[in-house]
């Protein structure tokens, strides 16, 4: 493959992997909104994202490790994880004015390293 080929397919590739990681940012931000259509919004983007085969584990330092199947599994993990009370936000807030403007109405947290309030 001639070099300007490769590196095309690696523009490309890394637009990919961005498209993701945006895509699970804002999965998750509508997850920790925790309202049933904020949740029910952000597993649709968790199916567009993981297979429904995936595996996955995940602990933190003094809690017991969280174990799932498939992206419905993922969703109720980032629900217990957060709790009914904990919102947050993230990168696609920082990297979307439109958006941060949003998430600073509906939030409490950061944007850009500045304080927000409900």
């Amino acid at each position: 493959m001639p070099a300007y080929q490769q590196e095309i397919a690696r523009t490309v590739a890394r637009q990919n992997i961005e498209y993701l990681r945006r895509a699970y940012a804002k999965a998750t931000d509508l997850i920790g909104l925790a309202d049933t259509h904020s949740i029910e919004s952000g597993r649709q983007i968790y199916h567009s994202i993981f297979s429904p085969s995936v595996e996955f584990s995940t602990s933190g330092e003094g809690t017991q490790p969280l174990r799932g199947k498939g992206p419905d599994s993922w969703v109720d993990v980032v629900v217990q994880a957060l709790g009914r009370e904990l919102r947050l936000i993230h990168a696609t807030c920082e990297q979307d004015i439109p958006s941060a403007q949003t998430c600073a109405k509906r939030t409490s947290g950061t944007i850009l390293g500045k304080p927000i309030q409900d």
